[in-house]
């Protein structure tokens, strides 16, 4: 998709997109407003760094440091394998 982003770590973006609205859904039928906002809120720009080849200023690792952290224990699995992966090859 990108120059930028590796194709495996594309598509675990784009699976932690898929598990970011489930989320919203879920928070939004359960009544809890206020997690459905802090999810939408903390994955509305990972498609600016899908689609951009030099986004400025974005990475995973500040994706998952300003975003994902907040979101707690729930996300937490989800951030280690993002920061792995986004990590250079050897």
């Amino acid at each position: 998709m990108t120059e930028r982003l590796p194709d495996a770590l594309t598509d675990e973006l784009l699976l932690a997109l898929e598990r970011a609205l489930i989320d919203i859904r879920m928070a939004c039928y359960e009544g809890d407003v206020k997690r459905a906002e802090a999810i939408a809120d903390a994955f509305h720009n990972l498609p600016r760094l899908l689609m951009s080849e030099r986004p400025a200023g974005w990475s995973v690792g500040a994706f998952v440091m300003c975003f994902l952290a907040p979101l707690g224990d729930d996300y937490a699995a989800m951030s280690r394998r993002l920061l792995e992966r986004s990590r250079p090859s050897r």
